[in-house]
């Protein structure tokens, strides 16, 4: 199984996901960052990001691959609305048309992107 890692990117703020997590693809890797950022929102500190947080997704390999940005209809539906489908049709047009990575600062990342149950 594939890992994927979720670097958490604002501004020029970096932390990278040094541990990643084993996912079946990048359907999963997408529907697994769109659950960060929607559980995120969900706690206090979650209430303070505004819409330029972004996830980025890379592979094992460091390639990055697309963004999941705290803009997206999607994530805002913090109630989990949304189903699969919609993902799918998002996730299809991030990876044809995403933004170059973002840079900045490298630090340590917190392991929240892990406990996402």
């Amino acid at each position: 199984m594939p890992r994927f890692f979720f670097h958490m990117v604002h501004s020029n703020d970096r932390l990278d996901d040094v541990t990643g997590v084993d996912l079946a693809g990048e359907q999963a890797a997408f529907d697994h960052a769109a659950d960060i950022l929607q559980k995120l929102l969900r706690t206090s500190a979650g209430q303070d990001l505004d819409s330029t947080y972004l996830l980025e997704v890379a592979d094992a390999h460091g390639n990055y691959l697309f963004p999941v940005s705290m803009d997206l209809p999607i994530i805002q539906q913090v109630n989990g609305g949304g189903g699969s489908a919609k993902r799918r049709d998002l996730y299809r047009n991030l990876r044809s048309s995403g933004p170059e990575p973002g840079g900045g600062v490298e630090r340590g990342f917190p392991l929240f992107c892990r406990d996402v149950s």
